[in-house]
């Protein structure tokens, strides 16, 4: 009682993160993406090609989408980053209107190979779950490999990490994937002594 249940594989998605876009893009699954929140942060050729040709939507700021856009994409999944709030603005009229939100909490992780992992969600939805097992395993042997030359390396270079939004500058803490990133990657981290999993202020 209470479950969600969603018909795999779906037959469209709207991608509300960068890390979405990347790893539908993995699968080889962009033709999946139906809309995008703001075509100014979207890097990926082939996506913007299929906005700029209608196939895809930019739907503008991720939380103030009507949910007449949404649903004219003809989405049956709405991916968003999860942990804001209490859930996705509207959630509860979109999954009547046909179009189910799933929360992806891939920024709250603490080791760079478990924000990978979450490649395996989206292998789930478009049925190429082997794929993305396959695809992991590469990157977890690959990531392995980097994090012994670096141990090697005398050189450290001091980094400082970061986007400004507003009048804030948001670093990754130092318990976060991105500050375990860098340690791994033999950088001498401005914020690695910080605690926590998500971003600092």
């Amino acid at each position: 009682k209470g479950a969600r249940f969603i018909q795999v594989p779906i037959k469209g998605i709207i991608a509300l993160s960068g890390t979405h876009v990347g790893m539908l893009s993995v699968l080889d699954e962009i033709e999946l993406i139906r809309g995008v929140p703001n075509v100014a942060y979207v890097f990926n050729k082939t996506l913007r090609k299929r906005i700029s040709r209608g196939k895809a939507q930019s739907l503008g700021t991720d939380n103030g989408i009507p949910v007449e856009s949404i649903v004219a994409t003809k989405a049956d999944v709405l991916m968003y980053s999860g942990g804001f709030g209490s859930g996705y603005p509207k959630e509860a009229q979109l999954q009547k209107l046909g179009t189910i939100c799933i929360p992806n909490f891939d920024w709250k992780e603490s080791h760079p190979l478990g924000k990978a992992e979450w490649l395996l969600l989206f292998g789930y939805l478009t049925g190429k779950e082997q794929q993305a097992k396959a695809y992991l395993a590469q990157v977890e042997k690959r990531y392995h490999d980097l994090c012994q030359r670096a141990k090697k390396t005398d050189t450290r270079p001091r980094v400082f990490s970061g986007n400004l939004i507003g009048d804030v500058w948001f670093s990754p803490a130092g318990e976060s994937f991105g500050g375990i990133l860098l340690r791994d990657a033999g950088a001498d981290y401005s914020g690695k002594k910080t605690k926590g999993t998500g971003s600092i202020e």
